[in-house]
């Protein structure tokens, strides 16, 4: 066994081979539902072609129904058991206008909720195989009976799964048990891409003091889950990007994000999120880097009198264009940087966060259908305005309240300011008064926030 230390070049080097091995076999899965989903044949039930082999511990049978049925299945959970390391499940499963119920069984290793979900796949395998079963048989008795110049209509009949299931309902609201699901994944999602960025990420502004935030968006960028607020419909206003599967957008330009980051030491990444094709939203990230040029170590001086004096300005720009890297725009920013290894760790760290909730977006989608999806997203939104609305209702006063502090000076020796904030509703809409005086600036300069 060496004893021999490794240097810190060494340690940033190997980082970097390491960073660089994950995220190359990330970026092949461009299309993710390519891993996901096997390609879809027709099933010509009226000529009568077998259906599928399903194995009763296929993972993928949630794939499978939504191939075959599209959002017109829908199970249910009607018990379950534990019996010492083994869970026990019953299923219902409603597809093509049949009904089957069976059970499911799991060995339980640690976890049980993984432990409930493979025992239900296992039933919902078997209700499947019966479903498609008595759906051939059907079809080889219909077609036995009937003359053959209405063959073609048989088939169209016979073929087309009848409505049902709550999956996907246009006009109807979502029911309260799929609208708490989702609403969980999503901030189980949300605290996954924290935990990837925290365990990958190289410099202790981003491991240690976790100067980052996460967000996910519904497809008008509107922030359903995350904390630094949506930036999304802005920044495509004013960037027309055409939008496909792969593509990462990466800025650090305060001014074209709406302020979602402060100043140009925050990496912003974008990642667009598309099922089929079709885009059901946005997974979003930045984070803190070490230092982006500029005069001073660490990219925060105190004597800049403006953006230009702090460093490198990173407008939005495709990094990966359709899962191909940008190499002359990686070149670029991190040729503007002391730490180019650190940051080009941190950048990648960004972007894995950012796929695992572009991940878990495309999960939720294949398990609930597109529709389902898009109804929980506007009614959690619907839900926080109301809550929002009821907040400054019960707290902010109808007449104006006001706080003073002061602020000794900017680093630059202006100052001391004076400080006054002011606040008040009208009705359900909230109104903010910030006024800072100088003796440098004399008079009030006033700032209104209004909802």
């Amino acid at each position: 066994m060496s004893n021999k230390s490794l240097s810190l070049d060494e340690l940033v080097r190997a980082n970097k081979d390491q960073f660089d091995r994950i995220f190359n076999d990330q970026m092949q899965q461009t299309n993710l539902q390519s891993s996901l989903e096997a390609p879809r044949g027709e099933i010509d039930l009226a000529r009568g072609t077998q259906p599928p082999v399903v194995s009763a511990s296929d993972s993928n049978i949630v794939n499978i129904l939504n191939q075959q049925f599209g959002d017109n299945w829908s199970h249910d959970l009607i018990e379950h058991t534990t019996t010492g390391n083994e869970i026990r499940v019953v299923c219902r499963l409603q597809a093509g206008g049949m009904t089957q119920t069976h059970s499911g069984t799991a060995q339980v290793n640690g976890n049980i909720g993984i432990a409930v979900q493979r025992a239900t796949d296992n039933a919902l395998a078997q209700c499947f195989a019966e479903i498609n079963e008595a759906s051939t048989t059907s079809a080889k008795k219909t077609e036995t009976r009937t003359p053959v110049g209405d063959a073609a209509a048989t088939r169209a009949t016979t073929s087309t799964p009848l409505p049902s299931g709550r999956r996907a309902r246009p006009g109807q609201p979502i029911d309260t048990v799929t609208l708490d699901l989702i609403e969980n994944a999503l901030s189980n999602a949300r605290h996954e891409m924290d935990a990837v960025l925290f365990r990958s990420a190289m410099s202790p502004v981003i491991r240690e003091q976790h100067d980052e935030f996460p967000m996910i968006t519904d497809p008008k960028g509107r922030m359903i889950v995350g904390q630094f607020g949506s930036y999304v419909a802005e920044m495509l206003r004013e960037k027309r990007f055409d939008l496909a599967p792969g593509d990462i957008i990466l800025q650090s330009d305060p001014y074209q994000c709406g302020g979602a980051v402060s100043h140009i030491n925050d990496w912003l990444v974008l990642i667009p999120i598309f099922h089929n094709d079709t885009l059901v939203g946005f997974s979003s990230m930045f984070g803190h880097m070490m230092d982006v040029g500029g005069p001073v170590a660490g990219s925060m001086p105190t004597t800049a009198q403006s953006i230009f004096g702090e460093g490198i300005r990173i407008p939005p720009i495709k990094l990966y264009d359709r899962g191909q890297l940008n190499q002359a725009a990686l070149d670029l920013v991190l040729n503007n940087t002391r730490t180019p290894d650190m940051n080009y760790s941190d950048l990648m760290a960004i972007i894995a966060g950012s796929r695992a909730g572009e991940k878990r977006v495309i999960e939720i989608c294949q398990r609930f259908g597109i529709e389902t999806y898009f109804q929980a997203c506007e009614e959690l939104l619907l839900r926080t305005n109301r809550a929002m609305r009821q907040l400054i209702v019960q707290n902010l006063p109808t007449e104006p309240k006001s706080f003073e502090d002061y602020v000794d000076d900017d680093g630059c020796g202006n100052g001391p300011f004076k400080l006054k904030l002011t606040v008040w509703r009208e009705g359900e809409d909230a109104y903010f008064d910030w006024t800072g005086t100088s003796d440098q600036a004399p008079g009030p300069i006033n700032f209104y926030l209004h909802e």
